[in-house]
């Protein structure tokens, strides 16, 4: 089941101070209702202008001079649908990317992050130790595992994925957690051809999330192949 989505973007060229700017963005994401905040006295980066929430507080949004950071949580009746929970993160992403281009924001970087719990496995570390890493540690029980890896995909972006055991919050039973991270972070490292990025790239960056499925998940836990 998918537990959240997250989208993460680095921005230039938003300003907060502005109140016609504020203004825009409040009416361009009218589900939202935002608290504003007076900038610290002593600048702390991260430090939210703009806190809003849905009406049903599925999706949340925080907003700062630099950045924007939207979170969408999933509830019973969508978690286990994979095109429902994408559906809605391709919605209100969209509904993020035109609000911020109404203030002539610029795009420098962005990220989307699923958070993926699967309860088909009670004994995660044991699955990810046989089927993934082949780690073993003799006649001694293997109490924690946890595996990373990273990969460049399409010459732009990157592919991070995390797995490690978890606790079912509603079940309190034994599960696996996988965490998928694509950003285009690539594309400005790449010093044979950097280019400039701009907004599209989010648009392919969900393109590329698309593409995995509760399927490709599975195929990675059990024979260690991530397919994409």
């Amino acid at each position: 089941m998918i537990v959240n989505m997250q989208c993460s973007i680095t921005l230039k060229n938003l300003d907060l101070d502005d109140k016609e700017a504020r203004r825009k963005i409040e009416d361009a994401l009218p589900d939202f209702r935002f608290n504003v905040f007076a900038p610290p006295v002593v600048p702390l980066r991260g430090f939210p202008r703009m806190i809003g929430s849905s009406e049903y507080g599925h999706a949340s949004l925080r907003l700062g001079d630099t950045f924007a950071h939207l979170i969408m949580q999933y509830d019973e009746n969508y978690q286990d649908d994979w095109n429902k929970c994408f559906d809605y993160a391709h919605k209100r992403i969209g509904e993020l990317r035109e609000a911020l281009q109404s203030v002539e924001a610029t795009f420098q970087f962005g990220g989307i992050v699923i958070q993926y719990v699967m309860d088909d496995f009670p004994e995660p570390v044991t699955t990810l130790s046989e089927s993934v890493s082949k780690v073993s540690v003799g006649e001694r029980k293997l109490t924690h595992l946890q595996i990373k890896f990273s990969f460049p995909y399409r010459e732009n972006y990157y592919i991070n994925v995390e797995m490690e055991p978890v606790q079912n919050e509603a079940t309190s039973a034994n599960a696996l957690g996988i965490t998928i991270d694509v950003n285009n972070r690539l594309a400005k490292q790449r010093s044979d051809a950097p280019r400039v990025v701009d907004w599209e790239d989010l648009v392919k960056i969900e393109e590329i999330l698309s593409g995995i499925k509760s399927s490709t998940l599975h195929q990675l836990v059990e024979k260690g192949e991530f397919a994409i």
